[in-house]
């Protein structure tokens, strides 16, 4: 019992870090974004940089009160700031697809999108890059399987879909 508990505590444990890229702040997030990330949300609106980034490398899981904490913060964080979203995972980019102003006005830099081989069923992440952002028939095969050599195909053909809705709707 005790174990689950602390297994749940890390698990849905927010984590928030600021950092300092050249003249651009970088925000780090990383375990479950739930309502407990809108307490800290709060702290950015004051002596931050005017160009932002937020990097979502370490999200793994996002419930509807860390949804809303993030829809109220950017709604009015993105009107004083210049706002990048980079390493979303595919948790984010899902949120990003359904939502349209999840994005906001922020411009997105990069995203993880699953592969699949066809040989050995492992799935995994690769990083995309927005000059990389695709026409879908240009990014839906990846290079080669590292574990069998087997073909690996986009296992999301609607992960891009995001970038059909204009920016800032």
């Amino acid at each position: 019992m005790v174990l689950v508990r602390l297994k749940e505590e890390i698990v849905s444990k927010f984590i928030l870090k600021r950092e300092r890229r050249g003249e651009q702040e970088v925000f780090y997030l990383g375990g479950m974004m739930t309502g407990v990330a809108g307490l800290q949300f709060i702290n950015l609106y004051e002596g931050v940089s005017r160009c932002c980034t937020f990097n979502f490398r370490d999200v793994h899981a996002i419930n509807s009160e860390g949804l809303q904490a993030w829809m109220l913060f950017i709604r009015d964080f993105i009107n004083d700031h210049e706002v990048c979203l980079e390493e979303c995972t595919h948790v984010i980019v899902d949120q990003m697809n359904m939502l349209p102003s999840f994005t906001a006005n922020a411009t997105v830099t990069s995203v993880y999108v699953p592969y699949h081989c066809q040989n050995c069923n492992k799935v995994d992440m690769k990083l995309i890059v927005a000059d990389q952002f695709p026409i879908a028939d240009q990014i839906s095969k990846a290079p080669d399987c590292p574990i069998c050599g087997g073909a690996r195909l986009l296992d999301d053909p609607d992960c891009f879909s995001f970038l059909n809705y204009k920016q800032g709707a």
